[in-house]
């Protein structure tokens, strides 16, 4: 657990999430939720469970090796499971549209607790 004399917990937090949220963004915004420091907004994640290298070769081929598995903050395994948002926005025709909404999501979730 994270802990000091500069941490504020009673800082509200909003993480906003979608499904092209990934690698360390995915893995912040889990650790935030799963330890209940934020509220994660939007749609799933993408789900990624791996960390992959590629070698390019000397006759132009590439060789890609996954190197690494990631666990959620819970210590389980992802399994291709992205974060499940706490509040869902549904998805929109337009990225921007869908991010819109979320923001609009958010600041109505942090003026409640204003």
């Amino acid at each position: 657990e994270v802990d000091g004399p500069h941490l504020d917990k009673k800082l509200q937090l909003a993480v906003l999430v979608g499904p092209h949220t990934a690698s360390g963004a995915e893995i912040l915004a889990d650790a935030l939720q799963t330890h209940q420091r934020a509220i994660v907004i939007g749609q799933p994640t993408l789900g990624k469970d791996s960390v992959e290298h590629v070698h390019k070769l000397s006759n132009g081929w590439g060789l890609k090796l996954s190197s690494a598995r990631l666990l959620a903050a819970s210590g389980q395994p992802r399994a291709g499971k992205g974060v499940q948002p706490t509040l869902p926005v549904p998805a929109a025709a337009d990225d921007d549209d869908e991010a819109d909404a979320a923001l609009s999501v958010a600041r109505a979730w942090l003026r409640e607790r204003r």
